[in-house]
C-alpha cells in the first residue's frame, strides 16, 4: 500500500489510509481479478501448465461472473447499463433487426450485417472519440462537418482491423477498452469513492492490462470518462 502524503509531499506520521477493498464491492473485485488472470494465461508456454491454470481460472471466473451478475441485479438505475445503452442506441430512423426464422430441420443461415449497425462499431466510435455514433452521424449529416467524415472512415478502418485479428490494445483510442469498461462498470460498485493512490493500488491488482498505474493519470482518466459519460446520459 502506498504511503498517504500531505500536500507538501511528505508522509503524515501515524496516518493509515483505509484499505481500498473496504469501499469496493467484492463481487466487482473478484470478477476483474479473474479477467486479469485470464489475460495472463496467454503467457503460459507449458501445455500442461496452461491446462491446469485454465481449469482453475474457468472455475474461478464462472463463480465470479455469477456473483457479479447477482450484484448488478441489486443495483437500481445502473450507471453502467445506462452508459452502454447510450453508446449502442440506434438512430431514430433505424428499424429493428429482423432475422428470418429457421425452418425445422435446417441449419441456421448467417446474414451479412452493416458494420455501422453493430455494437462493436459503435463501441469503437465512443472509445476513439468520446462521442456516440448518433452524435457522429448528426455532425456528418446535419452539420456537414468534414472532420466527422474523417472520423467515420477511421472507425471503419479500425473495425476492419479488428475483424482481421488486430487487438483493441493496438488501436489509437481516447479511452482504452480495459480501463473504460473497468471504470464504467466500477461506477456502480464504488470505484468513484477511491482517492488517486487507492485507485492505482486497486487497478494494479485487478486491471487486465497488467501494467503499473499512475495515480495522477488515473485521476485524470476517471474525470475524462465521467465527463464523456455524463454528456451522453
Amino acid at each position: 500500500m502506498r504511503a498517504a502524503k500531505s500536500k507538501g509531499g511528505k508522509a503524515r506520521p501515524g496516518f493509515i489510509r483505509p484499505n481500498w477493498r473496504e469501499r469496493i464491492d467484492p463481487a466487482f473485485v473478484a470478477y476483474w481479478s479473474a479477467q486479469r488472470k485470464n489475460r495472463a494465461l496467454s503467457k503460459i508456454e507449458d501445455q500442461k501448465g496452461f491446462k491446469r491454470k485454465f481449469q482453475e481460472w474457468f472455475e474461478e471466473g464462472a463463480a465470479a461472473s455469477r456473483a457479479l451478475h447477482e450484484a448488478r441485479g441489486r443495483i437500481k438505475n445502473s450507471v453502467a447499463a445506462r452508459i452502454q445503452s447510450a453508446i449502442l442506441r440506434p438512430l431514430d430512423t433505424e428499424g429493428p433487426v429482423i432475422v428470418p426464422p429457421v425452418p425445422p430441420g435446417q441449419e441456421a443461415t448467417f446474414y451479412p450485417q452493416n458494420p455501422e449497425s453493430s455494437g462493436v462499431f459503435r463501441q469503437i466510435v465512443f472509445l476513439k472519440y468520446g462521442i456516440t455514433f448518433r452524435e457522429l452521424v448528426r455532425q456528418l449529416d446535419m452539420d456537414k462537418n468534414p472532420d466527422a467524415q474523417r472520423k467515420l472512415m477511421a472507425v471503419h478502418r479500425d473495425y476492419w482491423r479488428l475483424q482481421s485479428g488486430v487487438h483493441f490494445e493496438d488501436f489509437k483510442l481516447k479511452f482504452g477498452l480495459d480501463h473504460f469498461q473497468l471504470f464504467a462498470q466500477g461506477f456502480d460498485f464504488g470505484i468513484d469513492k477511491l482517492m488517486p493512490d487507492e485507485l492505482a493500488d486497486c487497478l494494479d491488482e485487478i486491471c487486465p492490462c497488467q501494467q503499473r498505474h499512475s495515480p495522477e493519470y488515473l485521476k485524470k482518466l476517471r474525470t475524462r470518462i465521467k465527463q464523456a459519460c455524463k454528456w451522453i446520459l
